[in-house]
């Protein structure tokens, strides 16, 4: 049995030892093709669906519905075989144009004078261009490609720089043999393993600060230069930079080597002693690499009265056409001067697959070199059954996994390192788990409901400390988020469990420190609460909303009622966009990605 089918036998093994209840969680689907001569099982997701891994091309199938690299049944379509890596056919040629790129440019293949054919033709990308023929970031059968005829044919495709350059390469299947048709000629980025890619801001929480992270392919001292004009970036900035490998992780798929990419390194720095309230440019590298400039608005003095306004939503990942349009909408709320984007877990969906990481930076890039982007954990980026040792949040054992809850594989092995390496939160909690920062007159936190957050865990200890020093002279307003939601009233039975000891965990945290308003994401619906407290609304609890559509598709599911549900809408992408008016409202718009239009709304008052 292949890597990934002995990974979901080890999570039953696990789970029916901790006395889960996989089965009303998990179903398997067992009447799949034979591969390898060993019957496939695919896990599902919490509503029956195949939650699917994106393939590098994000193929589809006719239906239109995404292929899952995840998934045996699919990705095991290329035929086992001997690969023969000497060209043998001199007539055919393969060609990528152009050969010098931008990371996410679009290029097209084009190959001709394939003499014989075959059913199992298939043309695969490698990156870097010298990688074993196993490795293939991903392919295309030629027979799929609609724009073939026999010997030649034509497809374009997005690439993105992976710090190495790539190529592509024809196959042919004949019996038992893989023969090497053709290689095209080599295809280039731009400043090549020192082009500075995946920029991002992030708060620290403290007045005149910005932090500015990026990748590139080098550990050359990384170098910020600003000012308060583009034409005249005067000061200049160093920081640090750290990298991490396949080891890691915890477990596969993310520790195949296949699946694994050398990330390069992340490079981090810190500028402060910035002028408040002020328009700053800036641009990142190092040598004779650089990006281009960018702008950012440097945060509001905490306790200021100022009104401003902040974006928030949460389950992204890559999948089309939601997530381009959240991204569109979301940059004209920046042109319109929202300060900050609170992502609240399931970021890039990468499932133990590192070049997904690479093209959710890309995808998030224009956003997140704006405005300070602030994440926090979801079940797709930290779930983990083995490996405990190696997680980054430094707990025991192998990750939160109680026996009323669905904490199961989830992020595919990754154990949340990639996003630990790749973001920088506020220092006063544990890296991105848990974290709080001050903005104006709010006192935001963030909290990861994939570690243990009963009474008497570290992460409740921190809590309730956090909480309990809140000055509400200065930031009168608390706002809190997380992944999996306190109140949701969606039918899905495993998930309410969860949601039921969260609030018998944390509720009274919450009323008897007057948490003002609470974000989550997990579900991929909408909901809002009235002020709810043990069940019932009240005026001193809290307003509970579920904002996780923000790209990767709606659960659909129906509501079981209830009645501190104020609006449930299932089916409409979107994202919150919240105003805070000085020290007297906090005011809530859920904004549809269909139109742009403000489908619900609420005004809560000190």
């Amino acid at each position: 049995m292949r890597k990934s089918g002995c990974r979901l036998v080890l999570c039953l093994v696990l789970l029916v030892f901790m006395g889960v209840q996989f089965m009303y969680y998990t179903t398997f689907a067992s009447d799949g093709p034979i591969v390898s001569g060993v019957k496939t099982a695919v896990l599902q997701d919490r509503l029956g669906r195949i939650h699917p891994v994106l393939t590098y091309f994000k193929r589809k199938h006719d239906d239109g519905s995404y292929v899952d690299v995840s998934n045996q049944q699919e990705d095991a379509k290329i035929p086992e075989g001997n690969y023969i890596d000497k060209a043998v056919n001199s007539t055919a040629e393969l060609r990528v144009s152009p050969e010098v790129i931008a990371n996410g440019d679009e290029v097209g293949v084009a190959w001709r004078g394939i003499v014989y054919p075959t059913q199992y033709d298939w043309i695969g990308l490698y990156c870097p261009r010298d990688g074993k023929p196993t490795n293939y970031l991903d392919y295309y059968y030629v027979k799929d490609v609609p724009s073939h005829w026999r010997t030649n044919g034509k497809f374009s495709v997005q690439v993105y720089n992976l710090r190495s350059s790539c190529e592509f390469r024809y196959y042919s299947v004949h019996k038992e043999d893989l023969l090497l048709l053709a290689r095209s000629n080599e295809l280039k980025f731009a400043d090549g393993v020192e082009a500075p890619l995946q920029g991002h801001l992030s708060l620290t929480g403290h007045d005149g600060e910005m932090r500015i992270m990026w990748t590139t392919g080098s550990d050359a001292t990384p170098t910020v230069r600003y000012g308060l004009s583009n034409d005249l970036l005067n000061y200049k900035v160093t920081g640090t930079s750290k990298t991490y490998s396949s080891n890691d992780m915890c477990g596969p798929p993310a520790t195949v080597p296949r699946n694994f990419i050398d990330p390069g390194f992340t490079h981090d720095v810190l500028l402060s002693k910035l002028k408040p309230d002020s328009r700053f440019y800036y641009q990142f590298g190092s040598g004779d690499s650089w990006s281009k400039i960018y702008s950012f608005q440097t945060p509001t003095i905490i306790g200021s009265k100022d009104t401003f306004k902040f974006i928030t939503y949460g389950d992204m990942g890559l999948y089309a056409p939601g997530v381009p349009r959240v991204v569109e909408l979301v940059m004209n709320e920046v042109k319109k001067g929202a300060k900050f984007a609170v992502h609240q877990g399931d970021l890039s969906y990468a499932g133990g697959y590192a070049y997904l990481w690479d093209q959710w930076f890309s995808t998030i890039e224009p956003i997140a070199t704006s405005i300070p982007y602030m994440v926090g954990i979801g079940n797709h980026d930290q779930c983990h059954l083995i490996g405990g040792g190696k997680d980054p949040s430094k707990v025991k054992g192998n990750g939160f996994h109680p026996p009323w809850g669905n904490h199961l594989d989830d992020s595919g092995g990754e154990c949340g390192v990639p996003p630990h390496y790749h973001f920088h939160m506020p220092d006063n909690g544990n890296s991105l788990w848990w974290y709080s920062f001050d903005y104006g007159t709010v006192h935001f936190i963030m909290i990861s409901t994939e570690h243990n957050f009963t009474a008497g865990s570290l992460q409740y200890k921190w809590l309730e400390k956090d909480l309990s020093t809140v000055d509400r002279t200065v930031t009168p307003w608390v706002i809190l988020a997380g992944h999996r939601s306190m109140y949701c009233s969606a039918d899905i039975p495993p998930d309410y469990q969860v949601s039921e000891h969260m609030q018998s965990s944390l509720e009274e945290l919450f009323y008897k420190y007057k948490v003002n308003l609470a974000v989550y994401g997990h579900y991929h619906l909408y909901e809002r609460t009235c002020p709810v407290y043990k069940q019932r609304c009240d005026q001193h609890g809290t307003v509970h909303i579920v904002a996780g559509a923000g790209g990767v598709g709606m659960d659909g599911v129906p509501s079981k009622g209830a009645p501190w549900s104020k609006f449930y809408h299932s089916q409409i992408m979107g994202y919150g966009r919240v105003t805070v008016v000085g020290d007297t409202e906090l005011r809530w718009e859920y904004v549809s990605v269909e139109d742009g239009s403000v489908i619900d709304k609420t005004v809560i008052k000190r």
